[in-house]
């Protein structure tokens, strides 16, 4: 039996990979009839990649970047996402998800600080789409 831990990761074509995902972003919209894209920005790695893949795929003229802080959001976050915004060229927004939360946040009760962070973590993360979905739509 092996370790997974040991075993050696495939080798993988950045170049061949990102051409992939572009393709398949622009197969996507044109599919759907949409001809631009609305992505939520945090300024970590995860999101910043997705906005430089849909800028290639589609321009960034057609890209517009949300940023959706919550209260204990690290300010450097936001900071990060600007440079993102800033190199890509692509509109951005901010959105404070703040007073949305708060009162969703207010009715959760017990189950003890591991509970309440991942019910926490998934009211944000429901709110984002909400504001991702509003802003998708205008």
């Amino acid at each position: 039996m092996s370790d997974a831990r040991s075993a050696t990761l495939p080798a993988i074509e950045a170049e061949q990979a990102i051409g992939v995902i572009i393709g398949f972003i622009r197969s996507q919209l044109e599919q759907t009839g949409f001809g631009r894209l609305v992505v939520g920005l945090s300024g970590g790695v995860d999101s910043a990649t997705v906005a430089y893949l849909a800028a290639r795929a589609i321009g960034p003229d057609n890209l517009l970047a949300v940023r959706m802080p919550y209260r204990t959001s690290s300010p450097d976050a936001d900071t990060d996402a600007l440079r993102v915004v800033t190199a890509l060229g692509c509109r951005s927004e901010r959105v404070e998800i703040t007073p949305m939360v708060e009162p969703m946040l207010a009715l959760i009760d017990g189950g003890g600080a591991a509970a309440l962070r991942v019910r926490r973590g998934n009211v944000l993360a429901r709110q984002r789409m909400i504001v991702l979905y509003d802003r998708s739509a205008g």
